[in-house]
């Protein structure tokens, strides 16, 4: 968003966006979280496979072939397990790394959106103190130009006005 663009945003614009990314930041939280669950619940399920593998195996009097079926199995579970892990781990990464990109880019904006509305607002004062001196002059040269003329009774100048009868 360009200076120009940024300085015609109200406050609540500028509230409105970072309630924005608030949202996304939670939203990714979610999804962070149910993946992680979604790994937890598959490693029980593989470990559970596991043990229900092995007993039957056992019970089958082939001992030998059941131990190289099951440390095959094994190993492809710690292999898929690893890649589940890596892969959790990554989504974990970006998402991390996304709002940390997102708090950052928040942060800057709002850093910006405040130096902005501070300047405006010290424009603005130069603007109204400039003005309230251009009247303040004015007022006198008025009432300058009342006493020359004799029109106004200086004394009554600054004075309110009493009703006259």
């Amino acid at each position: 968003m360009d200076d120009r663009a940024l300085r015609s945003l109200s406050k609540d614009q500028m509230l409105r966006i970072m309630h924005q990314q608030e949202i996304e930041i939670e939203r990714l939280t979610a999804e962070r979280d149910g993946l992680s669950e979604r790994l937890n619940e598959r490693l029980l399920k593989l470990a559970q496979a596991g043990s229900i593998a092995e007993a039957s195996l056992q019970l089958s009097g082939v001992l030998q072939a059941a131990q190289n079926a099951a440390d095959l199995y094994l190993e492809s579970v710690r292999l898929v397990a690893d890649e589940e892990k890596a892969a959790t781990i990554q989504l974990e990464n970006e998402a991390r790394d996304k709002i940390q990109a997102m708090f950052d880019e928040a942060k800057q904006k709002h850093e910006k959106a405040t130096t902005t509305l501070r300047q405006v607002m010290g424009d603005m004062q130069h603007f109204i103190d400039w003005h309230m001196e251009r009247l303040v002059a004015v007022r006198s040269d008025f009432q300058e130009m009342l006493h020359q003329t004799d029109l106004v009774d200086p004394v009554q100048t600054d004075k309110p006005e009493e009703n006259k009868e």
